[in-house]
């Protein structure tokens, strides 16, 4: 287990232009650093002590990055976009995929491209990447076995037991209702839900 310390990442007075920029990408490092660890399957638990010197064990680089506190713009930039509800499940890829960017960018920067140029690179990567996807995209259907496979790459961190089996087919039988025209104004939560092995 790492210890993450909150007090990390702060701002730096700078004054000359290059000094900025150098800050920033030092900034974004550390951030990355703050979750690099917490990726994977093999991921690694943290310990991490916010301001109030609570502490927190977590492999969820998303968490990691709600109690750090930093003071760096920049820093506070990647927690407002990665931390937000609806990006948490995707936040440590996010955040270490925009760090690599980043740190990439600065190595080019470093040999001699103008920033405008680096940008342009970027973006007609970003095309690129975008008609590749829709070219190698199919759609797989209701198959309910590509649909347990799909729920139980995203329900499992680590060890797959029974409950977890179950939670499987609640999503597949779910997916497979609303994809048969099944009306979705009908679909709620309950406020409790039971799971149990027998």
């Amino acid at each position: 287990m790492s210890e993450t310390s909150s007090e990390s990442i702060h701002s730096d007075i700078v004054r000359d232009g290059d000094q900025f920029r150098e800050e920033l990408f030092r900034c974004c490092r550390q951030v990355g650093d703050l979750v690099r660890h917490t990726y994977g399957p093999y991921g690694r638990a943290s310990l991490v002590v916010d301001h109030a010197d609570e502490k927190h064990v977590t492999t969820d680089g998303a968490t990691v990055l709600d109690h750090a506190v930093i003071d760096h713009p920049v820093g506070k930039m990647f927690v407002d976009t990665f931390g937000r509800e609806e990006v948490r499940d995707g936040a440590t890829f996010g955040t270490l995929l925009a760090v690599e960017l980043l740190t990439e960018a600065e190595r080019l920067i470093e040999r001699g491209l103008s920033r405008q140029t680096v940008c342009r690179g970027y973006e007609t990567a970003l095309e690129q990447a975008r008609d590749h996807v829709n070219e190698v995209a199919h759609s797989i259907g209701s198959d309910p076995e590509v649909l347990a496979l799909l729920a139980k790459t995203a329900i499992a961190d680590g060890e797959f037991d029974e409950t977890d089996q179950h939670l499987v087919n609640v999503v597949v039988d779910a997916v497979r209702t609303l994809d048969n025209g099944g009306d979705v104004t009908n679909v709620y939560f309950e406020e409790d839900i039971r799971l149990s092995v027998d």
